[in-house]
């Protein structure tokens, strides 16, 4: 990484979208009946996702359009070993696309893309249980730790809990993978 006042050039650059949009594309792709619930602003970034998502074939009931800016970007360095990311994020809306399709849809399976433990995941899930929806969500956070009880008790509400190797050993403050997913297992087995 370069450090401050250097320049670094890269062998090469892209620009795609990416966080729960790939999960949507991996799922429409295997023909799965996706609902993604997505809110997206009037900036630039927005509008390349939205583009990318109908050219994908994604069903856009669910999408909300704000007239603002909802950026949501990240800048990724690969290396062989792992990567790095530098991101920025404008700030949610009051009631996002997800709480709003909670309520109209009805499916198997809920997938939320990051580590949800605030009001909005208490509004939705038990609403989707009740319903029978199983409920899955990936461990993306933005440092939350098991020492948070509201994280431990989330976490302890879905069926299925999917953190990366990284995201469990920093969650549960583990050395080791193994027993990151030992103390998460105890929560969500």
């Amino acid at each position: 990484m370069p450090a401050p006042g250097e320049e670094v050039y890269s062998r090469a650059f892209d620009v795609q979208p990416g966080g729960s949009f790939n999960a949507a594309c991996a799922m429409h792709r295997l023909r799965l009946n996706v609902g993604w619930a997505c809110d997206f602003g009037n900036d630039l970034f927005s509008q390349f996702a939205l583009e990318a998502a109908r050219k994908e074939g994604l069903d856009d009931s669910l999408f909300r359009l704000h007239a603002r800016p909802l950026r949501r970007v990240t800048a990724a360095a690969s290396f062989p070993e792992d990567r790095a990311f530098l991101s920025f994020a404008d700030p949610e809306p009051k009631f996002s696309a997800g709480l709003r399709a909670a309520v109209k849809a009805r499916t198997k399976v809920a997938y939320f893309p990051g580590l949800l433990w605030g009001e909005f995941f208490w509004l939705t899930v038990p609403y989707l249980k009740a319903l029978g929806t199983k409920v899955v969500m990936d461990g993306n956070s933005q440092a939350e730790t098991l020492e948070n009880p509201r994280v431990r008790a989330a976490i302890g509400q879905v069926d299925v809990f999917c953190p990366n190797a990284t995201e469990a050993r920093a969650l549960t403050k583990a050395d080791t993978t193994r027993d990151a997913l030992n103390a998460l297992g105890e929560l969500c087995p």
